[in-house]
């Protein structure tokens, strides 16, 4: 009988980035095929391709205690230390406890390797994997990146704050080759952008909005960035039980979000045309699941995800055009 929780445990044991920063795709994708119906030997066959690339983490040097969870923050050697000690604590208690008592630590730095710790976080949530939840709560301490604070809710739409940066000639990069984590954290200096994505009004309708506006980002650019931004978003939503502040988990999302779309060029947002002519779900991810992509494979996941929850249509669409259709 297939084991997933087998595979996850495995993959555990592997640093969470690989080559000059990359994220450690292997339990992300696992999870994304799993969920999306992939077989046995589709999941081991993954598993055997993407280990080839990555390091062991190593045993920790130390053991750690809850007074140590703070001290440690960003510290990315520090990984094996916060992968053992969130997994005790987990076993200890449940990983809903563990959650709700360090989430409210970690959301400042939601960045951690460029919103992956949070994305590892929800996909090791859906798995029920501890030794996942774990890892991914590891990464996301290890690799914490602070970019800053949002002031008080102002009365913008999220379309509206993106326009107010787009139309903002000195909230600008330089082009040139980077990581999306290093270009968020040089835009979250920049004059004006802190203060422009302040404008977001609050509200229990502002997450569904911003999902919409990342997808309808994605849709026209088809960037890589906006891609993390709209799977972070789904990984937000699937957080939204273990938040106590919800309200302050959107906001700090929402700044990692205005960085990155500033790291991406600030792509225009446009209304997008359904077309007439639509390819099934089944299609899909029939065609996904034999791909070699990742980043196709968490992007049509989150799509069909978020077109379950929200219903809507164009969510469909772009997962069979990032297929080739």
């Amino acid at each position: 009988m297939f084991n997933l929780a087998a595979l996850l445990d495995s993959a555990a044991n592997y640093l969470p980035d690989h080559h000059l920063g990359l994220s450690n795709h292997l339990p992300m994708g696992l999870i994304a095929l799993w969920r999306l119906g992939a077989g046995e030997d589709r999941l081991h066959a993954w598993y055997d391709e993407h280990t080839s690339e990555l390091k062991p983490a190593g045993p920790p040097s130390q053991v750690f205690s809850a007074q140590d969870v703070p001290g440690y923050l960003g510290c990315q050697s520090a990984y094996p230390e916060y992968r053992d000690f969130y997994l005790a604590a987990i076993k200890t208690e449940s990983p809903a406890d563990i959650l709700h008592r360090y989430l409210p630590l970690l959301l400042p730095g939601l960045s951690a390797g460029s919103l992956h710790g949070l994305i590892r976080l929800a996909y090791g949530l859906k798995a029920q994997s501890n030794s996942e939840i774990a890892a991914a709560l590891a990464y996301w301490s290890s690799h914490y990146q602070f970019l800053g604070v949002l002031d008080e809710a102002g009365d913008l739409s999220p379309a509206d704050c993106l326009r107010g940066l787009a139309a903002d000639s000195n909230i600008c990069l330089p082009q040139g080759k980077r990581l999306i984590g290093s270009g968020m954290v040089m835009a979250a200096a920049l004059p004006g952008l802190r203060e422009q994505a302040s404008k977001l009004a609050s509200g229990e309708a502002v997450l569904g909005q911003i999902a919409e506006l990342v997808l309808e980002l994605y849709a026209n650019s088809r960037d890589f960035t906006v891609l993390h931004m709209l799977t972070a978003c789904h990984a937000l939503r699937v957080l939204q039980p273990y938040l106590d502040d919800s309200e302050r988990a959107l906001r700090f999302y929402w700044l990692a979000a205005c960085t990155a779309y500033v790291e991406a060029g600030k792509p225009v947002h446009e209304p997008v045309t359904l077309l007439a002519d639509k390819h099934s779900w089944e299609e899909i991810i029939a065609r996904v699941i034999l791909r070699r992509d990742v980043h196709q494979i968490k992007l049509v996941y989150s799509c069909q995800q978020e077109s379950l929850y929200y219903g809507k249509p164009l969510y469909q669409q772009v997962a069979a055009q990032v297929l080739g259709w």
